[in-house]
Parts: structure tokens; C-alpha cells; sequence
């Protein structure tokens, strides 16, 4: 599958995929999750969740997209 010219962005930000986080995470511009989280996550910017990545929390972000497994609510204003 291909990627629109809005779909690519870069990232500031990355979790590693054999990192396991837990808490609020807040950031700026953008993250990217190759690995674990759990908590919520809350910013303006942009959220990238990875294929293979696992978040359990609760989102409210300016944009998203997501490869991985998300459970909890999620809010992105784009």
C-alpha cells in the first residue's frame, strides 16, 4: 500500500519496538510507537502507531494513523 504525500510525515519522536512504556505521554510535534504503551497520550501533533505496536490508552491527538492494535478512545482533530 502506498502513502499520500499527507500520510508521510516526519517524526521527532520514537518509542523503540522493545520499549514498554506506561503512563502521560504528551509531545509536541510527533511520535511514533514501535513498541508498548499504556496510559494516555495527549498533544497536538501527530501520533504514528506502527504495525506490530500495541497501545492500550486513551488518544486525543491533532492527527493519527495507526498500523498497530489501539484499545481506548481515541480523538484526533484532522
Amino acid at each position: 500500500m502506498s502513502k499520500t504525500k499527507d500520510q508521510v510525515r516526519e517524526v521527532t519522536t520514537a518509542l523503540g519496538n522493545e520499549t514498554s512504556f506506561s503512563g502521560i505521554m504528551r509531545f509536541k510535534d510527533s511520535l511514533k510507537i514501535n513498541g508498548m504503551f499504556t496510559g494516555e497520550i495527549k498533544s497536538n501533533g501527530y501520533l504514528h502507531i506502527e504495525n506490530g505496536a500495541v497501545v492500550n490508552a486513551d488518544i486525543f491527538v491533532g492527527s493519527l494513523i495507526i498500523g498497530g492494535t489501539v484499545r481506548g478512545n481515541i480523538q484526533a482533530s484532522e
